[in-house]
């Protein structure tokens, strides 16, 4: 794995980086370089953090595994599993967001494309619920929480 990363994280607004620009653009192709993934903010902060905007990106570096942080929060929903259903490269992180449309997102992509996040230690016992309380197969919950994140960051995992 590049440099002992295993991923890079790309906050539009935070850092102030439209994600297709060419500083945009350059976090992307380094990421692709060192074969790690980017995990990308998305939801407020539009209209650099709007799930679309990463279709364009994701299809441009089809090699890279692209994750959207938040799946958009609650409002672009639509466009995160949009997203993710034109692009096999786009993963979704669901954290902030209602159980009910976590387990759409599994019902729609598949647990191989879902992964736990909490976005704040303070939030993990909160997130974990949601997943275990919304009728996911065991096989299921262990892609969401553990497989999905491990062959996305290329973490052994036995």
């Amino acid at each position: 794995i590049g440099l002992g990363f295993v991923g890079v994280k790309l906050h539009p607004q935070a850092h102030a980086v439209n994600p297709s620009s060419s500083a945009g653009t350059n976090v992307f192709e380094t990421a692709l370089a060192l074969g790690i993934p980017v995990m990308v903010h998305t939801g407020d902060g539009i209209p650099w953090t709007l799930p679309s905007k990463f279709i364009q990106i994701a299809r441009k570096f089809p090699d890279l595994k692209i994750i959207l942080a938040h799946c958009g929060g609650s409002m672009f929903t639509d466009e995160a599993i949009l997203a993710g259903q034109l692009c096999p490269n786009i993963y979704l992180e669901p954290s902030w967001l209602p159980s009910m449309t976590i387990r759409g997102f599994c019902r729609i992509l598949g647990a191989n494309r879902l992964m736990f996040g909490s976005d704040m230690g303070e939030n993990v016992a909160s997130e974990l619920a949601k997943f275990r309380s919304i009728g996911l197969t065991d096989e299921e919950l262990e892609w969401c929480l553990c497989k999905t994140a491990a062959k996305v960051f290329r973490i052994p995992f036995t």
